[in-house]
C-alpha cells in the first residue's frame, strides 16, 4: 500500500473581491485564501507543488467555484464525444462483430449523448454570467474588513493586512489578482 496525496499548508487571507455566490444566490463579499500545495508520501511532506487560491463567501463559507454551471462548449464537447462513441457502437452492430460489446458501446454512448443533451437544454450558464456582470466591484477607498487606507501601488493593497483588493479600475477593463 502506497499512501500519497496533496496537503494544503499555511492557508492565509491574501485577497478579497465582490462576486456572485451560487449557494446564497446573491452578490457577496469573498475572501481569497492562499495556501501552498505540498506532495506527501506516507503523510510526510516532500515536494512543494505550487500555490492554491480559493475564494470563500463570507456569509455561507462556500467556495466561489463550488456550484458554477458548466460552460456550454464543454457540454457540446461531451455531446460530440458521446455521439462518436454511439456511432462506433452502431457501426460495430451493423458489421456483426462482437455483438455484446457493440451493444454495450452503443448503449453507453447513447446514454451519455442523452444526458449531455439534457444538460445543454437546462444550462444555467447565461443566467450565471448575467449575475456575475451585475456585481459591483469593490471601491478604492479602503479594505472592507479593517477599514484602513489602501497602499499607493498598481495593485490596490491594504496597509495593515497586506491583502490585495481585487477591483476593476475605472477606465481599464482589468481585474487585479494574484492568480
Amino acid at each position: 500500500m502506497f499512501v500519497h496525496g496533496l496537503y494544503h499548508l499555511r492557508e492565509r487571507r491574501a485577497a478579497c473581491r465582490n462576486d456572485h455566490c451560487m449557494t446564497c444566490g446573491a452578490a457577496r463579499f469573498f475572501l481569497g485564501m492562499r495556501s501552498i500545495r505540498v506532495y506527501h508520501v506516507f503523510f510526510i511532506p516532500l515536494l512543494p507543488v505550487g500555490w492554491r487560491m480559493r475564494y470563500l463567501c463570507t456569509i455561507c463559507g462556500a467556495d466561489r467555484n463550488a456550484r458554477r454551471p458548466s460552460h456550454p462548449l464543454v457540454l457540446w464537447g461531451g455531446v460530440i464525444a458521446s455521439g462518436v462513441i454511439a456511432f462506433v457502437g452502431l457501426m460495430m452492430l451493423l458489421s456483426g462483430e462482437e455483438v455484446f460489446a457493440s451493444w454495450v458501446i452503443f448503449g453507453i454512448g447513447a446514454v451519455f449523448f442523452a444526458v449531455m443533451g439534457f444538460m445543454i437544454r437546462r444550462s444555467e450558464h447565461r443566467e450565471f454570467m448575467a449575475a456575475v456582470k451585475s456585481v459591483e466591484s469593490l471601491p478604492f477607498d479602503g479594505y472592507p474588513l479593517c477599514h484602513q487606507a489602501l497602499a499607493p501601488s498598481i495593485k490596490p493593497r491594504c496597509h495593515g493586512c497586506r491583502i490585495i483588493i481585487n477591483t476593476t479600475i475605472p477606465g481599464i477593463e482589468r481585474t487585479w489578482s494574484r492568480e
